[in-house]
């Protein structure tokens, strides 16, 4: 269940039936994800570098490419690797893509700016393509012919025809210029269009339903105001600095191709009308204004003569930092000062839709975030409200002990304040009735409502009755509807509450620990100071002994002397009864020691 640690997540695909979402990220982890729930189940760790780019072939056998030269295929039901392609001399790969057939990978690469051609079924090099004078940035198949395109820090784009034996153009591809940088090409699901974008932020159309003619196919879109946003910690107060370094390097169609989602170095996700050239929604990937990119309001507090307060270096260092060469994140060498003076910045480094066409997701900063439809269904119907359904007559008909009736009432109101309180007034017995009586088309609403107030924290047994009422009652139909966001939100709650309380009895298990060692260790100390008060009385015993001996006093020093109970001398009765009288009788037969008297009187009643 552990995430890309300390790593950004740098691509992610959909399996071709939705049930899957691999993630690749600089940690060189090649992750896979069940898309019902959202855990993590299987984790592939032999790549050596991180990684570019996933892909699942019509099989759903899932490929990564890394920097570290190769790229390996993976088998989905084994979880096993089974396949790796690599070159004769060590490259670093920079994008990959699959034929439609998948049975062809390509990898383009942004060191030798080569693109290499494998055979899926043999891993051996069919081909090996030039032309380009920049680093390959996007490879990517025709869905319907033979037709392969190539974008490259060259400011040209290629298309290659694959399959054929021939290649178009004097060198093997029809070349494209661009008027800036090409970060990405992408064509849409039906073939008959190709999106570009350059470094600029313009993103250029071709139409390419005419393989052997691609020409422009109409204006592109200048989506740089609409990306601009967000000052960092070393913008100046300045309109222009906002702007500065921004752009948009990932982009995909939906799947009908009525829309276009774009993203890049911004805190923006925007969604356009290829065929209107329209913005018709955009995204914030977050709003946590610790990383850069995010602030919308100039931040003057943290202004000095120098420059921003976060990125000044400390002076007051000590001796021992004194001549190094500070290098942010540097952790080993003469550079490492264990400071780091940047922050990460808010950008997404690729996007991709889902099959069904109703979520996609995005690999970011702050992780993957995916954005689904089917949560947003709307709960609020209207045409069930009348004049007499109001709060009040709700909460009379839950005084009145119809639950069922006070619940369905609540859900048509759809007020959070009157549907929680008829959800905690139920009765803990009648819980099953009324969970029997929700029709399908609120079964979304009502699970929501139980994965808030478990997220809440409060009453979870309570709400976990309801959920085992509810799945218990209504399971064809949650299945049927496709309630899946809903239960992975109530999953996540179930989690965070098993780890809470995990947490809590390790606290607890960890308390009782100390306090037993705690206990057993005052136990010792009592029992060492009562050893020392004993040595100590020992010791100044020993030491009133050797005074009295040396002082002559034999009654102190035998009173004194250690190891030995003080002894009395036995007395007679006569002497006794002497000290008594002040006399002293000594030819008495009671002058005899008292035991022996004692025993003499046994002796004579026997």
């Amino acid at each position: 269940q552990q995430a890309h640690m300390a790593s950004d997540v740098n691509c992610l695909a959909y399996s071709h039936d939705g049930s899957i979402v691999a993630t690749g990220g600089d940690d060189g982890k090649v992750k896979a994800w069940k898309g019902a729930h959202g855990y993590c189940y299987v984790t592939f760790t032999e790549h050596t570098g991180p990684i570019i780019d996933v892909k699942f072939n019509s099989t759903n056998a899932l490929f990564s490419a890394s920097v570290d030269g190769t790229i390996r295929a993976w088998d989905m039901i084994r979880y096993r690797h089974f396949r790796t392609f690599t070159t004769a001399k060590p490259v670093q790969f920079s994008c990959m893509a699959l034929d439609p057939s998948g049975e062809v990978v390509v990898a383009g690469c942004s060191d030798v700016f080569d693109i290499f051609v494998w055979s899926v079924k043999s891993g051996r090099i069919l081909d090996t393509l030039t032309g380009h004078a920049g680093p390959v940035s996007r490879v990517d198949f025709s869905p319907v012919e033979n037709v392969m395109v190539s974008s490259s820090w060259d400011k040209v784009i290629k298309v290659w025809v694959m399959f054929l034996g021939d290649q178009r153009g004097g060198d093997k591809a029809e070349n494209l210029q661009s008027n800036n940088e090409v970060l990405h090409v992408c064509f849409n699901h039906a073939g008959t269009e190709m999106a570009l974008i350059t470094i600029a932020g313009i993103i250029d159309f071709y139409d390419t339903s005419d393989s052997k003619e691609i020409k422009p196919a109409r204006a592109g879109i200048n989506c740089a105001l609409d990306i601009a946003g967000g000052y960092k910690a070393e913008d100046l107060n300045k309109q222009y600095s906002r702007n500065a370094g921004q752009y948009v390097n990932t982009a995909c169609y939906t799947p009908n191709d009525l829309a276009l989602l774009v993203a890049g170095n911004t805190k923006w996700i925007c969604m356009y009308d290829p065929i209107n050239r329209v913005l018709l929604k955009k995204w914030p990937i977050s709003i946590n204004i610790s990383l850069d990119g995010i602030r919308e309001v100039y931040d003057w507090r943290a202004q000095t003569e120098a420059g921003d307060v976060n990125l000044l270096d400390d002076e007051d260092s000590d001796t021992e930092d004194k001549g190094l060469l500070k290098l942010p994140g540097v952790q080993k060498g003469r550079t490492a000062t264990g400071k780091r003076s940047t922050r990460p910045a808010a950008r997404t480094k690729f996007v991709v839709f889902a099959p069904n066409g109703r979520e996609w997701a995005a690999a970011t900063t702050v992780g993957v975030l995916v954005h689904s439809l089917d949560g947003a269904a709307a709960n609020f119907r209207p045409v069930k409200l009348t004049y007499e359904l109001t709060p009040q007559r709700v909460y009379q008909t839950l005084k009145e002990g119809n639950y069922a009736e006070a619940m369905l009432q609540a859900l048509q109101l759809n007020d959070d304040d009157v549907l929680r309180s008829v959800f905690y007034g139920v009765a803990g017995n009648m819980i099953d009735f009324t969970s029997a009586q929700i029709p399908a088309g609120n079964l979304g609403q009502m699970l929501e409502l139980v994965a808030a107030e478990m997220l809440r924290g409060k009453h979870f047994e309570f709400c976990l009755r309801w959920t085992l009422a509810l799945m218990l009652k209504h399971a064809l139909t949650i299945e049927r509807v496709g309630l899946v966001p809903q239960l992975r939100e109530i999953a996540r709650a179930i989690s965070d509450k098993s780890t809470d309380l995990k947490r809590i009895g390790d606290q607890n298990k960890y308390t009782m620990q100390y306090l037993q060692s705690m206990a057993s260790q005052k136990r010792r100390l009592e029992v060492i100071k009562e050893e020392d008060e004993a040595e100590e009385k020992k010791r100044k015993l020993e030491e009133q002994a050797k005074v009295a001996q040396e002082s002559g006093d034999k009654a102190v020093a035998a009173e004194a002397k250690p190891g030995k109970a003080k002894k009395k001398l036995k007395k007679t009765v006569s002497e006794e009864k002497a000290e008594q009288n002040g006399t002293t009788n000594t030819t008495d037969i009671d002058a005899r020691p008292i035991k022996k008297r004692k025993g003499l009187k046994r002796k004579a009643a026997t």
